[in-house]
């Protein structure tokens, strides 16, 4: 039986490999759930895969909260998570306030509580969960954000981790990186497109680059240097700003 653990802190780097020097392939924040699956000889570093989109990667010991089997149940299995929709609160754990971001789940959240197990964090902030039909409104929380590779926050995020976000807080699962996304859903001819469906980009080599989500009046938003909407047409992404093509379109798919 595998360890199981879980974000306690606002933001955790997760690496590719066991250094601190390593790459950034993506981030944990706070509540996210984990499995431990190999550690370092030293014992300092952990290999987990997350609980949600079963992704792996690498992360300090020192930034692990070890839980119980039964708590890791109870969490991953809740049926309407809470999430924290500020851009910025906190939560008062036994010792000190910690910061959280917009998009941490609150854990088996209740009455203004956050239960981490063996502890209680008091929340501050506003929480809540949405639906499908809140895709376009939760998306322009994001506006603004700065491109980050492997982010996952308002304060550095990239393309995919941007709409799966988005998507997770409106109880719709995605994987996290694009060329995965690009496998869910089903596809749609150009035209056919509304308000939610995901628009995928391809590199000269045909691998898939970049995702956004669709708006309406042929527009989308994604994060390309931060979270921004631009035109969407046929061809691809043109941007206004440089009155050129940034991304051209490989495919369009719908989740809902």
């Amino acid at each position: 039986m595998t360890e199981k653990g879980l974000c306690k802190l606002s933001v955790v780097p997760v690496r590719s490999k066991s250094a601190d020097t390593a790459e950034i392939c993506t981030q944990l924040l706070y509540g996210d759930a984990y499995e431990v699956i190999e550690k370092t000889r030293d014992g300092k570093w952990l290999k987990i895969r997350v609980a949600y989109d079963e992704y792996e990667g690498w992360i300090d010991f020192k930034q692990h909260l070890k839980v119980s089997e039964s708590y890791f149940e109870r969490l991953t299995n809740e049926s309407n998570p809470q999430f924290c929709v500020d851009i910025a609160s906190e939560v008062m754990t036994q010792t000190k306030p910690l910061p959280i971001l917009l998009g941490s789940v609150l854990p088996l959240y209740e009455e203004e509580c956050a239960d981490l197990d063996q502890e209680k964090h008091y929340f501050r902030g506003q929480a809540n969960s949405f639906d499908r039909y809140e895709l376009h409104p939760v998306a322009l929380q994001y506006l603004g954000a700065p491109y980050l590779w492997g982010g996952k926050t308002p304060f550095g995020i990239d393309c995919s981790g941007f709409v799966q976000q988005v998507f997770k807080m409106c109880g719709l699962k995605l994987q996290r990186d694009a060329y995965q996304q690009e496998r869910q859903g089903f596809k749609i001819p150009y035209g056919d497109h509304q308000l939610g469906d995901l628009a995928f980009f391809a590199n000269d080599s045909g691998k898939v680059i970049h995702v956004g989500m669709v708006l309406e009046d042929n527009h989308i938003i994604h994060a390309h240097g931060e979270v921004r909407i631009d035109l969407l047409d046929d061809k691809g992404i043109f941007n206004t700003d440089r009155e050129e093509y940034s991304h051209y379109l490989c495919s369009i798919r719908r989740i809902l």
